[in-house]
């Protein structure tokens, strides 16, 4: 930031701005991060940089989010969908897994399917990232299993847990795991009405949420994660 300001080069100014809010960010110093946030803000509106106008305020969003007004954070969202949208920018999947996420954390899951679905479409057609990809397909099978449409949850579920198997990523799998292992237990509690034939067994539905518990719980004992071991653990009793 202080070479960038040395040379009055305002894209540089703006790039540091951003990456120093994204660490005060991740350090929970919501003020400071909101600060670099603007700053950077400030500079892509002065050079019309759509793009970089529409990233930072998704970032602002984020912080808004993490600090817990969701009102603030999706009109930050739908704000940055129109800079995305003005500068034809097709590839917006990281914005709409966020607006996503953040409807299912409203319990709005409808609206939720409907961002997620096209975050998917959108990072297929890019040549999608796997750990992007996860992350979405793991988003609209929580939403789907929200919505009671088990089936779609466990083909989204078992989407993303391939995705990160094949990136090695263990922590998201266990995650994962122990999400599908509750789509499993859901239907032996509130029944299989309207589901395809091979859910309907009740006992065969309760050993593959059981299965797929013990698999989380497997993964969260070999990396060390103690909070999903409790998680899983709560679930199998």
């Amino acid at each position: 930031l202080t070479l960038a300001d040395e040379l009055d080069y305002k894209y540089g100014t703006m790039m540091a701005h951003n990456a120093i809010g994204r660490c005060e960010a991740i350090g929970t110093n919501f003020a400071s991060a909101m600060d670099h946030f603007n700053h950077a803000l400030s500079i892509a509106r002065r050079l019309n940089l759509k793009e970089d106008i529409a990233k930072q305020l998704l970032s602002i969003g984020n912080v808004y989010r993490s600090k817990g007004d969701d009102a603030s954070a999706l009109k930050l969202f739908m704000e940055a969908k129109s800079a995305y949208d003005d500068a034809r920018i097709k590839n917006q999947q990281t914005l709409m897994n966020n607006i996503g996420s953040l409807y299912m954390g409203q319990s709005n899951y409808r609206l939720a399917v409907s961002y997620l679905l096209l975050g998917i479409a959108m990072e297929e057609a890019d040549q999608a990232t796997l750990g992007s990809l996860a992350r979405l397909y793991g988003n609209i099978g929580g939403a789907y299993a929200g919505l009671k449409k088990h089936d779609s949850a466990l083909f989204y579920l078992n989407r993303a847990l391939v995705t990160v198997e094949i990136s090695g990523n263990k922590y998201s799998a266990s995650n994962i795991l122990n999400n599908i292992g509750q789509v499993y237990l859901d239907l032996v509690k509130e029944g299989a009405g309207g589901m395809p034939d091979s859910l309907q067994s009740r006992e065969r539905n309760f050993i593959k949420g059981l299965e797929y518990e013990k698999r989380s719980l497997a993964l969260a004992d070999e990396t060390g994660d103690l909070e999903q071991r409790c998680n899983v653990l709560h679930n199998i009793a």
